[in-house]
């Protein structure tokens, strides 16, 4: 963010070329007026010390085309998902490009979904092709182009918790899927009416994949991925995100899946915050993380049912709703939204 400039007794000279302060004043309080209008639909409610965040822009074909600020982008990955994050259903799009991809449009950070259980029960494989050595070879690609991955498990089509009853062979199936992609961070979509076993079985495996990692000396990342309605997280999601704690597994990141539509005219934005709002506070009471850390922890994704659920005016206000609450990344799911939505979002359009 820009810095105010220190205050001083005496009135500087303008400089040539200037424009006079009226002109300036005028300027800027049209400015506010424009900005105030874009992000009202969205109630803040950010905690005191949840200021802005500026992220540095990263260097890609579509900063150079807009010369336009990546403000939701990172300038390099880190181990977990932040930003703009792309999801990849590799069923339905298997032969993605992901170097090109970050090249195109200057996402850097791609899940990559979903591994389910083969027919043993207990072998990770995609949701359609097993795991194979042409996705590592895309992923590579993504690498050298700057960007990086992350694996989500489980969804609809299936979860290796439910299927795989022998915790070892669960953990040798998460390990088997990571080792793969060689990823920091996997993902678990964990389906709403989940039972007590699957659950206890992924807790105990995700610990002992923690103690050994599958790189040596880097521990690995930990997310989930829950619905979410205008009351939080369901009460079975916020026992199973504490009894995964209580397991002795590090949980990185709690991603909320709220669906999104239009009604009489206008998407229903203020339902998505008050997902977050009401999420946030579930999530630091499963993790023991005061509301500000655990806002940092949520990525929140929108789930539209229509290209029109989310116009390019919501999307500014869902961006600055994010800086503003600090998010830990922003996504979308289900039909794919208009190219200027996207570009809004990850920060290559205005």
């Amino acid at each position: 963010m820009p810095v105010p400039p220190e205050s001083s007794a005496a009135r500087p000279e303008r400089l040539p070329g200037t424009p006079p302060a009226p002109v300036t004043a005028l300027a800027a309080v049209t400015l506010a007026a424009v900005t105030g209008t874009a992000v009202w639909a969205l109630p803040a409610a950010a905690p005191e010390d949840a200021a802005p965040r500026a992220r540095a822009a990263p260097h890609s074909a579509a900063a150079e085309r807009t010369g336009l600020d990546h403000r939701l982008v990172m300038m390099s990955p880190g181990r977990r998902p932040s930003g703009y994050v792309t999801f990849v259903d590799t069923a339905r799009r298997p032969m993605t490009d992901l170097g090109e991809s970050v090249r195109r449009t200057g996402v850097w950070w791609y899940a990559l979904g979903h591994i389910v259980p083969a027919a043993d029960g207990c072998s990770p494989a995609w949701n359609g092709p097993p795991l194979t050595p042409s996705m590592a070879g895309r992923i590579a690609r993504l690498r050298a182009a700057g960007g990086d991955a992350s694996l989500t498990l489980g969804g609809a089509a299936g979860d290796l918790a439910a299927s795989c009853l022998s915790r070892e062979r669960l953990t040798a199936a998460y390990r088997r899927a990571a080792a793969a992609y060689d990823v920091s961070h996997l993902d678990f979509e964990v389906p709403r009416d989940e039972t007590t076993g699957p659950a206890q079985r992924r807790a105990a495996a995700i610990t002992a994949l923690q103690r050994h990692p599958v790189r040596h000396g880097v521990p690995l990342d930990i997310g989930f991925t829950l619905p979410a309605g205008p009351s939080g997280l369901t009460a079975g999601h916020r026992r199973m995100l504490h009894a995964t704690r209580e397991a002795g597994a590090t949980i990185g990141t709690v991603n909320l899946l709220v669906p999104l539509r239009r009604t009489a005219g206008s998407s229903q934005l203020r339902r998505l915050a008050a997902s977050f709002h009401a999420a946030r506070a579930q999530v630091a009471s499963a993790l023991e993380l005061p509301p500000a850390e655990a806002a940092r922890r949520i990525g929140l994704t929108p789930v539209l049912g229509a290209a029109t659920d989310l116009s390019p005016m919501e999307a500014r206000k869902l961006a600055d709703f994010a800086e503003r609450n600090r998010l830990a990344w922003l996504s979308l799911r289900g039909t794919p939204p208009g190219e200027s939505v996207t570009e809004i979002l990850s920060g290559s359009g205005v």
